[in-house]
């Protein structure tokens, strides 16, 4: 987290919610917690564990040392190195105090939060909170103590004021967090989407695994209906983690809110990737698949529009339709204990994660699914997906704004394919043998490879399709091309290590769709393996 703060103050009188405020604070960003209560224990032992005893001991130190003893404290803990960081400093209850802090730290370094409440909801609170300094003790009487009631003036000279019994659940900590600029501004720009362009398969996985060292959190929406393949020995398809958590071991995964999984499958691929709940969140609104779901796409959906008959579909309809049915509601990951127990560890808010990867500022890859042709808005309807699949749904099912996106890749493959059966219309469709012919690849391979990463089926292949590049181009704005498949135009593109090295029908083809998409091809995979990719980026 980058801040210049050494310590931030908490003062406030007794039961205002200071100790609940500096444990948000601490869970939120790491910092160490030092109550005064503490420091008056270390330098006068024998104290009580009582707040008279303690309020006494205060003044008393207070007196000996001209009220730097919380300054001096503070400053010894400062050379350590577990404190290093901002100390979050709980209790402070004189203005001679706060000032000796100044002194030592420098007003910019140094942050005062004060706060307050009505006395009977203070009241009322301090009598229903359980505390051995508090047992026994009258909180009308401990309210009249001289250092008690001089308690409320400091709010005239701290920087942040909040009336506690103004706020619901953790709002004063969001406040706070907030006026502490703890929280990355909106202008942050530290997410990069990945887009299918065409009509899914386009070869996103590679791509996503290849980049995925770079970022600090990998994230993925949509359903287990998208199967993105890795390159291993032998090679991997995700279902609904993201590629590249087994090449980046360090990055935090998130499934976002908007996601569908199936349970079972999703637990599966976890205990597969060796993904630990310390690495994954599943957001506690993602949805989930009932065999319900997968039995009626297999009879309604997959022969009419070639769907892989997931589930993903029928979930998301039923969320919607039945939010009024409680025998029928869409159950989310928060219901998992009833579900899947193994997977509730793991679920929790996403966002919290994203709020803190923007204030340490952490790089998110955010990974779509399928493609823009298959998109419920945009596409050719009735031959879509069930979700939108542009850059603005993915970014809505995450819960990331756009203000936040740095860079948009639109992934492309040279040949358009889509899913065997009927799923739909292709432009200028044609086939594997032409395909082969051309490129001089082995037709047996390109058939043995050209399956659904999902439904397993043969898929269909066509010339490229240059208006839904451009139509792509409109939804989704990119600002980079990754082209996929090379070496379908020539087979000879699989041993270049370097643009000038492919050929040059190649090159020309990548100069036409860098004049149409007016963006450049930054990205080029020519052939499926773990050095793949011609890298050209200048970010």
């Amino acid at each position: 987290m980058i801040t210049t703060l050494k310590l931030i103050i908490i003062s406030g009188e007794i039961a205002c919610g200071k100790s609940q405020l500096a444990k948000d604070l601490r869970d939120a960003t790491g910092f160490p917690v030092v109550k005064t209560s503490d420091l008056i224990l270390q330098q006068k032992p024998r104290t009580k564990k009582e707040r008279t005893a303690l309020q006494r001991a205060g003044n008393k130190l207070d007196n000996e040392t001209g009220f730097a003893w919380i300054a001096d404290a503070v400053g010894r803990l400062r050379r350590k190195p577990e404190y290093d960081l901002p100390i979050i400093l709980d209790g402070v209850r004189k203005q001679g105090q706060i000032e000796a802090l100044q002194k030592s730290f420098g007003h910019r370094h140094l942050k005062h939060v004060h706060l307050r409440a009505d006395f009977q909801v203070r009241k009322e609170r301090f009598v229903s909170r359980e505390r051995d300094t508090d047992r026994g003790v009258d909180f009308d009487r401990i309210s009249r103590n001289t250092s008690e009631k001089g308690v409320s003036k400091l709010e005239h000279v701290a920087d942040i004021v909040v009336d506690t019994d103004r706020f619901t659940g953790n709002g004063v900590f969001s406040h706070v967090y907030s006026r502490l600029n703890l929280v990355s501004r909106s202008s942050d720009q530290l997410v990069d989407v990945l887009i299918g362009g065409q009509l899914g398969s386009e070869g996103k996985g590679n791509i996503a695994d290849y980049l995925s060292p770079e970022y600090g959190i990998l994230m993925r929406v949509g359903g287990p209906n998208a199967g993105h393949k890795i390159y291993e020995d032998p090679p991997y398809t995700h279902r609904s983690l993201p590629c590249g958590c087994r090449r980046n071991e360090k990055a935090k995964i998130l499934i976002g809110p908007g996601a569908v999984v199936n349970p079972q499958g999703l637990l599966k691929e976890i205990r597969e990737c060796e993904i630990s709940p310390d690495r994954l969140t599943i957001d506690e609104n993602v949805a989930i698949i009932s065999q319900e779901d997968i039995d009626w796409e297999e009879q309604f959906l997959k022969k009419g529009i070639g769907s892989t008959a997931q589930g993903v579909g029928a979930a998301a309809s039923r969320r919607i339709r039945n939010r009024f049915r409680d025998e029928k509601v869409c159950k989310l990951a928060k219901n998992l204990g009833e579900i899947c127990p193994d997977l509730l560890p793991y679920v929790g808010p996403t966002y919290k994660h994203l709020e803190k990867a923007y204030a340490e500022g952490h790089k998110i890859l955010l990974e779509g699914t399928q493609g823009t042709g298959l998109s419920l808005y945009h596409g050719e309807y009735p031959s879509v997906t069930s979700r939108d699949t542009t850059v603005s749904g993915c970014l809505a099912e995450a819960g990331i704004g756009p203000r936040r996106v740095r860079k948009i890749v639109l992934v492309c493959r040279t040949y358009p394919i889509r899913v065997g059966g009927n799923s739909g219309g292709m432009d200028k469709e044609t086939t594997w043998e032409v395909i082969a012919e051309r490129s001089g690849n082995d037709l047996q391979q390109l058939r043995s490879s050209e399956v659904g990463s999902v439904s397993g089926n043969p898929r269909r292949v066509c010339e490229f399709d240059w208006s839904l590049l451009r139509k792509a181009c409109h939804l989704n704005s990119p600002t980079d091309i990754a082209l996929t498949f090379v070496d379908h135009i020539d087979i000879k593109n699989a041993n270049a290590a370097r643009f000038e090295q492919l050929t040059k029908e190649t090159i020309n083809f990548i100069e036409a769709v860098e004049s149409v998409s007016g963006v450049p091809c930054s990205l080029i995979a020519n052939k499926f393996d773990f050095k793949c990719v011609i890298d050209r980026r200048r970010w």
